[in-house]
């Protein structure tokens, strides 16, 4: 939980992986508007992408995300009703790294999941250093 709390208050972009129609990718985002305080189930938040690896195509520039506290995560099975006004996240996954500036779509690649697990542990060293300064809005629930 601590590593979702961590990720809710991170402004800088983050590595998220997920496994959508077979095909593994990591992505370099960051946080779009009101992030939601974490649930024992996981994060959910709207997401701008800034690269995707190892493909671009097929995903929009900024969409919903599930970062999930476990695999497999319970909230993949729920109905678009759950979510009440907010739309599904288009992506359930982990949080692989928190990072400060950028990476190259090299870099990036590097942390396609091979295996689907937990988000990573905030003992995960950050890339690039110095935290995210700016705290992020929270909204209760999932």
């Amino acid at each position: 939980m601590d590593s979702l709390i961590a990720l809710c208050k991170h402004r800088e972009p983050f590595v998220f992986g997920c496994d959508l129609g077979g095909k593994s990718c990591a992505h370099l985002l960051v946080w779009e508007g009101v992030v939601r305080q974490p649930t024992q189930l996981g994060l959910n938040g709207r997401a701008r992408r800034l690269k995707t690896a190892p493909i671009e195509a097929g995903w929009p520039e900024e969409f919903r995300i599930h970062v999930c506290a476990a695999v497999p995560c319970l909230c993949e099975k729920w109905p678009a009703s759950k979510y009440g006004s907010s739309e599904p996240p288009l992506a359930h996954g982990r949080m692989l790294a928190l990072i400060s500036g950028d990476l190259s779509r090299e870099e990036l690649a590097k942390h396609v999941p091979a295996v689907a697990g937990p988000s990573a542990v905030i003992e995960a060293p950050a890339v690039g250093g110095a935290p995210a300064v700016a705290e992020p809005q929270f909204e209760f629930g999932i």
